[in-house]
This record gives structure tokens, C-alpha cells and sequence, in this order.
């Protein structure tokens, strides 16, 4: 999401730039070997996710999106019947999508009002307007080594004229020692506060990697961990399927019970009768 807000998403693409400051800051906060094309086989998985929740949620009848479970949610039947036209779909079922609402943002498709419409451009120059600059950053000149596609600050040893924007004309005038002393410190602190917002921002996306590491479960695989709860008849077994199939909450809370807990957590969830044959 920095990285966006940044620019750094040109045409719906994200630059090289993006991709080698969240591996570099990964590799250097969590220690671990991470480069360009790990960052890019990650958002391969998520994009590839992503759309098929939201093909599900857009055109599919009866879906809806829980918040608390981050789950697409429906009744058996609808899932079901939806299934048997996508069975692609069926993986979702019990599937956790994590932060929909930001992946929404981050890979659907750019619209042609709000804030996150404008151009890379746009973006660059509402960013460093929050860190309360003096004077405009001209955007997208070379001549003053601010390039577009990277919006990295690269000084330019060839002249001390620095470029102004006012309303009415643009002004160069040369600066004194001072005040091109002053300039660097203000980029310095500009450099300083993007790697902080990286890193921030890095730690989210290790939290999510851990979180979607997590275990799913398709209806073959809860049908085999309900047959593992002993002390049960083959009816009650198919009870619990039955039920655990149309609760995907409950589903969720009974495979995250210790095995040897489990009969006992049927019992206080649907009550003792649930046993007899």
C-alpha cells in the first residue's frame, strides 16, 4: 500500500524499485535471503486469490464477505450449486482471504474518481506536500534528478540551481551553501521517513505471510479429522459433517481444538443428544 501511495504503481504495474525496497527491507529487518522475485511470486499467489474471491463475491448469488473470519460465507446450497458450475471455487469455501478490503485496493482496478485515482505523479507530489515542504517538488524532471518512475532524489553535481514552482512563473536562481545544506537535510529527512513507512509497512506483510500460512481445510480433509474423534458412531460422524459443512465459524473453531478435546467440544456445541444413533 506505501509503495502505491508512493507512486511506485505505474499503469497498474508496480515498478522494479517497489519490488527491490520490500525485499531489501525484509532481508535486512527479519534476516531472511528475500529478493525481487520472491516479492513477485508472493503477489502472483495473492492476485491469483484475490480474483477468485472476488469473481465469488461479484457474481456469485447469496456470497457475502465476513469481516471477523475474513471468509466468503453462504449457505451449503448456494455453495453447492455454485460449486458445480466453478469447481475451482470449492477451495474458498473454508478458505481465510486476508485483508480483502486492502487487497481491493491494492489490485483491483484503478477507478476514475477518489483519492487513489491519480496518476503516479499526483501521488508523488501529495506525498511530499504531507511532509511539509516549503516549495514543490518539480515532478518528473531530470534535469534536478527526480525521476518518475522511481521518485528517488539523486543530486545532481553538475549544477547548484535548484527549480521553483509558483503560480504564476518557474524562477532558478543559484543557492548559497546554506541554504543547498538546508535542502539536502529536508530530502534527508524525507529518504529517512519513507524507509520508516517500508518498514512499518514490511511488518504488516510478514504478519499477513504468517497468518495465510495457516492451515485450510477442504470438506475431504474435515470429514477425515471428524473420523478422528473416537467414541463416536458412524451417524454421529456424519452428524458433525453434516452440521460443521453449513457453519464455517464452527467448522473453523472445531479444527482448532485439540484432538482429544474434540468430542467433548461437539457435545457442549450441539448437546449430548447429538450422539445417539
Amino acid at each position: 500500500m506505501e509503495q502505491m501511495h508512493k507512486g511506485q504503481k505505474i499503469g497498474g504495474v508496480f515498478t522494479k524499485t517497489a519490488y527491490a525496497m520490500v525485499a531489501r527491507e525484509i532481508g535486512e529487518n527479519f534476516e531472511l535471503s528475500c529478493n525481487s522475485e520472491h516479492i513477485k511470486n508472493r503477489m502472483k499467489t495473492l492476485k491469483k486469490n484475490f480474483y477468485a474471491a472476488q469473481e465469488v463475491l461479484q457474481n456469485g448469488s447469496g456470497f457475502g464477505f465476513n469481516e471477523s473470519t475474513q471468509m466468503i460465507e453462504a449457505t451449503t446450497e448456494v455453495w453447492t450449486t455454485y460449486t458445480k458450475a466453478h469447481p475451482g471455487a470449492s477451495q474458498l469455501r473454508h478458505k481465510p482471504i486476508r485483508n480483502y478490503d486492502k487487497l481491493s485496493i491494492l489490485l483491483g482496478k484503478d477507478r476514475a474518481t477518489g483519492s487513489l485515482a491519480a496518476g503516479a505523479k499526483e501521488r508523488q507530489l501529495r506525498w511530499a506536500q504531507e511532509q511539509n515542504l516549503d516549495d514543490t517538488i518539480p515532478l518528473g524532471s531530470s534535469q534536478h534528478g527526480i525521476r518518475d518512475e522511481t521518485f528517488a532524489y539523486v543530486e545532481n553535481e553538475a549544477t547548484t540551481e535548484t527549480s521553483f514552482s509558483s503560480a504564476d512563473a518557474s524562477v532558478s536562481a543559484p543557492k548559497s551553501n546554506k541554504e543547498t545544506k538546508k535542502r539536502k537535510a529536508k530530502y534527508a529527512d524525507i529518504v529517512s521517513e519513507e524507509l520508516r513507512s517500508i518498514r512499518v509497512g514490511m511488518d504488516a506483510v510478514v504478519a499477513a505471510l504468517d497468518r495465510s500460512n495457516l492451515q485450510n481445510y477442504t470438506e475431504e480433509q474435515l470429514f477425515e479429522e471428524i473420523a478422528k474423534v473416537g467414541g463416536m458412531s458412524d451417524v454421529s460422524h456424519m452428524k458433525a459433517y453434516q452440521a460443521l459443512t453449513g457453519d464455517v465459524s464452527a467448522a473453523r473453531a472445531f479444527l482448532a481444538c485439540p484432538i482429544d478435546r474434540r468430542k467433548l467440544w461437539l457435545s457442549v456445541k450441539f448437546g449430548p443428544t447429538f450422539f445417539d444413533a
